[in-house]
C-alpha cells in the first residue's frame, strides 16, 4: 500500500535506516531502562554511571568502503546521542561521530584507515538521568553524505540482511516492482 506498512506489504518509502536500535528492547542497564516508544526509542530512569552504552554494534561488515555514511538523532541533546566509533589502523586510536547537540553527523569508511567501526548509544553525566528526566527520539545511520529527516524510515524498518539467516550463503535475491 505504498509507503504504509501492512502485516502483508513490507514498508518501502523512506530511506533505509541501517542502525537497529530497537534489537532486544526494552532493556535496561545501569539503572535506565530503553524501550521503544510512539515510533520513538526512549530512555528513562536513575543512571548509576556517568555515560552509559546502550545498543552496541559492531558495523563494520554491513559498511561499503570509500562511502560516506551518516548518523542522526531528531532530538539533538547531550544526555543521549547516538555515536560511531572508528578504530584506526595506524596507531589503534578511535575517532568518534556523535549527534552531541547536532541533528547528522557524517564519516567515511574506508577500510585501509580503519579495523573496525562500533556503533552505540550513550547518554551524558549521570545527574541528569535522576528519575525525573527522559529523552526519546529517533536514531539512525543512513549511506550517503547528507539526510533528509523527511526522508526518515520508521525505527525498526532495515533491509534484510539474508546473510543472518543459518544455513543460507551465496544467495541471489531479486525484487521486482509492482
Amino acid at each position: 500500500l505504498g509507503d504504509t506498512a501492512t502485516s502483508y506489504e513490507p514498508y518501502t518509502g523512506g530511506v533505509t535506516n541501517l542502525y537497529d536500535g530497537v534489537d532486544g528492547l526494552p532493556i535496561t542497564v545501569d539503572g535506565l531502562t530503553f524501550k521503544r516508544s510512539n515510533g520513538r526509542l526512549l530512555c528513562t530512569g536513575t543512571a548509576t554511571k556517568d555515560f552509559v552504552r546502550l545498543q552496541k554494534k559492531n558495523i563494520s561488515d554491513i559498511l561499503e568502503n570509500n562511502n560516506a555514511y551518516t548518523i542522526y538523532a531528531d532530538t539533538t541533546t547531550a544526555d543521549l546521542r547516538l555515536t560511531v566509533r572508528l578504530k584506526r589502523k595506524d596507531n589503534n586510536n578511535y575517532e568518534y561521530y556523535n549527534t552531541i547537540n547536532s541533528q547528522t553527523a557524517t564519516f567515511t569508511w574506508n577500510t585501509s584507515v580503519y579495523s573496525e567501526a562500533y556503533i552505540y548509544l550513550v547518554t551524558g553525566e549521570k545527574a541528569f538521568w535522576n528519575g525525573s528526566n527522559s529523552v526519546a527520539s529517533r536514531f539512525g545511520l543512513f549511506k550517503g553524505s547528507s539526510f533528509n529527516s523527511d526522508d526518515y524510515a520508521p525505527v525498526g524498518i532495515n533491509k534484510p540482511t539474508f546473510g543472518e539467516i543459518k544455513g543460507v550463503k551465496n544467495i541471489t535475491v531479486f525484487t521486482q516492482g509492482k
